[in-house]
């Protein structure tokens, strides 16, 4: 971002020189450089997001869908480590070998659900759903994770949007 704006200050001064095409194609390169950056970033974020927001907290799905969501999450981290080894990969790394320490509270939850359930005889689902009533949080990252991936192309990636509250 830096890089194109310090290219555009050189492209104006050379303009007035009448020298405008010497710069051309860097900055052509620099904008292209810079978009790739700003959608990464963007991608990242929702990734993130979905793990702070959906994956993470408390309320959520159980432990077996938060695994596979939060594996989802590493595999799309994965993906994109190419673009920024030094930034994706430490975080990518830490969420590979402590994922089930990570969610380990998740099992424990489970298990009391579980156990409560049937002190009231209700299914577990029955208990996970009341205990946390509003499931919209999770319809996102859920929807995006089942998605065919002909379809998640067809849309250009991932798409955060506000899917979770």
């Amino acid at each position: 971002m830096g890089e194109r704006e310090k290219l555009e200050r050189k492209m104006a001064r050379a303009q007035k020189k009448g020298h405008g095409r010497k710069f051309s194609s860097l900055l052509r390169q620099a904008r292209l450089d810079e978009a790739q950056a700003i959608a990464l970033s963007d991608e990242v974020a929702c990734l993130l997001k979905w793990l702070r927001e959906d994956i993470l907290p408390p309320r959520g799905p159980d432990y077996a869908t938060r695994l596979a969501l939060l594996d989802w999450v590493t595999e799309e981290l994965l993906t994109r480590e190419p673009q920024c080894v030094h930034r994706i990969a430490p975080v990518r790394k830490l969420l590979a070998n402590h994922r089930q320490e990570l969610l380990a509270y998740v099992e424990r939850l489970d298990k009391h659900l579980s156990e409560l359930g049937g002190k009231h005889q209700q299914s577990f689902a029955d208990v996970l759903l009341s205990a946390s009533a509003d499931r919209s949080g999770v319809s996102g990252v859920v929807a995006v994770l089942f998605e065919p991936s002909s379809l998640r192309a067809k849309r250009g990636g991932l798409a955060c949007g506000e899917e979770s509250s």
